[in-house]
């Protein structure tokens, strides 16, 4: 996963490294919602779409960008990017990359992030 920063005409980009145990976990627990016929709602379905990405959170507050675009939507990057702008207040602009009326992204959840966000 790169973040990509453009400040001043000047380009950088930064890998981080995804933490796959955790995105493991999050997924078997949604799995076994799912296998159980058990709604879950909220985070959960988001972070086990993954990646959980290792110092996101730090590394935009060092960086202090005048906004945050984050795509695609829902995956659990987002939910980072969403906390860090709010505690910042740093305007957040989410690129969607799902079906609205898909069953799956049936969670209130995602729509709280969606109706925060400065642009869509």
């Amino acid at each position: 996963m790169f973040i990509f920063f453009e400040i001043l005409r000047k380009r950088k980009v930064e890998r981080l490294k995804v933490n796959w145990v955790l995105s493991s976990f999050y997924y078997l627990i949604n799995y076994i919602c799912k296998t159980f016929r058990i709604k879950a709602n909220g985070a959960l379905p988001i972070l086990a779409f993954g990646p959980i990405l290792i110092g996101l959170d730090d590394l935009i507050a060092r960086e202090k960008p005048d906004i945050i675009h984050v795509s695609p939507m829902p995956m659990a990057h987002i939910i980072t990017a969403w906390k860090v702008a709010k505690k910042n207040d740093i305007p957040l602009v989410i690129t969607p990359a799902m079906h609205f009326n898909d069953q799956r992204f049936d969670n209130p959840f995602i729509y709280q992030i969606l109706q925060e966000a400065k642009a869509i």
